[in-house]
């Protein structure tokens, strides 16, 4: 059966998409380092100057990925990547958004279980497993996956606020050295609904056979034309 390799014959429009999405990678690590610097100095550091930083290094993830492992990115990845770092990274660290809008970081850590467990559904797909695999252990695997990513992050933001006096969890309590804990766990209920939400998008598509684009997703993921069969 013959499949076209997204991975090594882009179209023309693919290859223009392509080229956007590196610049919009390039584009948004230098705007969270900038952005962040900037307010760090004017105001004070004691900000989200962290957690831009770590923004800025998770745009450049679909390029490092590309030069360690030889291989290609599906567009869809990084056009993915570009919007996540430009409304969590710019908007909400660079920017402080997350203390000016108070739902915002709620909105942002559920989009965020979402498109991680979509991250790893990716990774499945590459691995050529998807086939061989059960679509119960797939949905748990990308459910497991996001909330990993996530913990990681806490710790991470946990680790800057501690060694380097920022606040990425919340503006320390008054006579303590620590914010308040519900920063935390209001984050990991957040992702965890994002993620459960993906979980849900994926059993109702592959198991009850209701067309919900996913699919074209895995297809996609794989390097594979959308009308291809199975």
């Amino acid at each position: 059966m013959k499949t076209r390799e997204k991975s090594n014959h882009f179209s023309k429009g693919e290859k223009i998409f392509r080229l956007i999405n590196i610049l919009l990678c390039v584009l948004m690590s230098v705007l969270c380092l900038a952005l962040s610097f900037y307010y760090g100095l004017v105001y004070n550091w004691n900000n989200r100057l962290g957690s831009a930083i770590g923004m800025s290094v998770a745009s450049l993830v679909p390029l490092l990925f590309e030069l360690i492992s030889r291989k290609k990115l599906s567009n869809t990845v990084f056009f993915m990547v570009n919007i996540y770092v430009l409304f969590a990274g710019v908007i909400g660290s660079a920017l402080n958004v997350y203390y000016l809008i108070s739902w915002y970081d709620i909105l942002i850590h559920c989009i965020m279980g979402y498109a991680i467990a979509l991250l790893g559904l990716f990774f499945i797909c590459r691995l050529g497993e998807i086939n061989k695999m059960k679509a119960i252990t797939i949905a748990l695997f990308c459910l497991f996956f996001s909330l990993g990513i996530e913990l990681i992050w806490e710790i991470f933001e946990r680790f800057i606020d501690v060694y380097f006096g920022q606040t990425s969890q919340g503006i320390k309590v008054e006579g303590t050295n620590a914010p308040l804990v519900t920063d935390t766990i209001q984050d990991l209920v957040c992702n965890f609904s994002g993620a459960i939400l993906f979980f849900t998008h994926y059993i109702v598509d592959r198991c009850f056979k209701v067309n919900l684009g996913m699919n074209f997703i895995i297809k996609d993921f794989e390097g594979k034309d959308s009308n291809t069969d199975n």
